[in-house]
């Protein structure tokens, strides 16, 4: 007969053998400013077990970069307040400048011209999209070693996981992983 080393006694807790290894904490910084759209996908991160942080303008982001490093920044392009998601990403990107963006916006007729910082792993998602696609793209950013030369993160991403730039910096264009 085998025994379970990590049954549960009836409190919840544990039992048995040594404690399982810890998982390593992935933390998101989202920016979103509306409120149903910001639990949506904080609802669908963590249930991947990623920490996330909100704020809905820059100047709440600001304060959150000003005390924790999260390991990606999921930002909507159309925030209030007077500086959007874009000039938010440049500001980011002088301090981290290897954080991982996922830009993601609802504005069907935007166009970048080059506005959007360098970088591999940059992605855009268009508004609507599912909680599986936002939480696949962005475990998928987090899950990828940058120090790894000849691979990004698109690499990791299935054929259905929507937009990223491409080409030209003039133009967003759908392109397939």
């Amino acid at each position: 007969m085998s025994v379970n080393p990590w049954r549960l006694d009836p409190s919840g807790a544990r039992t048995g053998g040594d404690p399982p290894p810890p998982t390593p904490v992935r933390h998101v910084l989202l920016v979103e400013d509306h409120d149903g759209v910001r639990d949506v996908i904080t609802r669908a991160l963590r249930r991947h077990r990623v920490r996330v942080s909100e704020a809905a303008t820059a100047p709440q982001a600001h304060a959150v970069l000003a005390n924790d490093t999260p390991g990606l920044v999921v930002l909507d392009i159309a925030l209030p307040g007077g500086m959007n998601g874009i000039e938010l990403a440049r500001w980011i990107r002088l301090r981290h400048a290897a954080m991982p963006i996922v830009f993601i916006t609802g504005l069907t007729d935007w166009n970048v011209r080059g506005e959007v910082p360098d970088g591999p792993a940059v992605r855009l998602l268009r508004k609507p999209f599912g909680a599986q696609e936002i939480a696949d793209t962005v475990v998928a950013l987090l899950m990828a070693d940058p120090a790894t030369p000849g691979l990004s993160a698109t690499t990791h991403l299935p054929a259905t996981m929507g937009w990223r730039l491409a080409g030209t910096p003039e133009a967003l264009r759908p392109v397939r992983f």
